[in-house]
């Protein structure tokens, strides 16, 4: 049977294919600066500022505009529908590298690739009720794929390269970042709090959403990860900017 995290994948597979064999094709140093854009907006306030600390864990408040507009960056992630995303992270801190984890380091390149990880997860049905009493979350379940690659066959249609550089190379940076918070911050890095699971700091701040995740993993409800002096979390800078004061 042809699962919702069957299409993820297959959708994934998919857009890695346009970004790799369109770079090549179609290099373009020039259109960097709408990759960075993308990198932008679908990672650090589509996954890490809104399905991560905002949906997640409640750590700061937006208006509705303010989170309709986030909402549809997460959703050009190519994560999963926000609310689905949220779920499955708070059953991580749950679970964090025990069994019902959805993403074990301990697996390594499977937990990388999302192999088998829907198999794992113990969604948090808390999460789902929570987020579905909103109209925008239920909509954009429902219509995921639908409201994901017609945007992307609008975009092939007006330029090609808007879909390489501004969704395709984007998409698969943050893949990859994520992929590096869930297995390698869970193997390698310091730690400033013994949190009960294997959760550490890499000082890579404009590489991953959450290189502090053993702060994280400690203080999940604050929006600033950075705790000590030489930490910097240029995600918190980034909610300052859309955050109800």
């Amino acid at each position: 049977m042809i699962t919702e995290h069957h299409k993820l994948l297959v959708s994934q597979i998919i857009i890695h294919l346009i970004g790799i064999f369109g770079l090549y094709y179609f290099w373009d140093v020039s259109w960097l600066w709408f990759t960075l854009l993308g990198v932008i907006l679908f990672g650090g306030y589509g996954i890490e500022g809104y399905c991560h600390r905002y949906l997640s864990h409640k750590s700061f408040t937006v208006s509705d505009n303010v989170e309709k507009f986030l909402n549809l960056c997460g959703v050009f992630a190519l994560q999963s529908s926000p609310m689905i995303w949220a779920a499955n992270h708070v059953t991580h801190h749950q679970y964090s590298d025990k069994d019902g984890d959805p993403h074990p380091a301990k697996d390594g390149w499977k937990t990388w690739f999302w192999i088998g990880t829907e198999k794992k997860s113990r969604i948090n049905l808390d999460v789902i009720k929570r987020l579905s009493r909103n109209k925008l979350h239920r909509t954009t379940k429902k219509y995921y794929f639908k409201i994901y690659w017609s945007t992307i066959l609008i975009s092939l249609l007006i330029n090609p390269m808007i879909t390489i550089y501004f969704f395709a190379v984007p998409v698969i940076y943050v893949f990859h970042s994520s992929s590096i918070t869930n297995v390698v911050s869970h193997l390698y890095g310091y730690k400033n709090f013994e949190t009960g699971d294997n959760s550490t700091n890499l000082p890579l701040p404009f590489i991953l959403g959450s290189p502090y995740h053993n702060n994280h993993h400690h203080n999940p409800s604050s929006y600033d990860n950075a705790v000590k002096w030489h930490e910097f979390d240029h995600i918190k800078y980034m909610i300052d900017l859309v955050r109800r004061k």
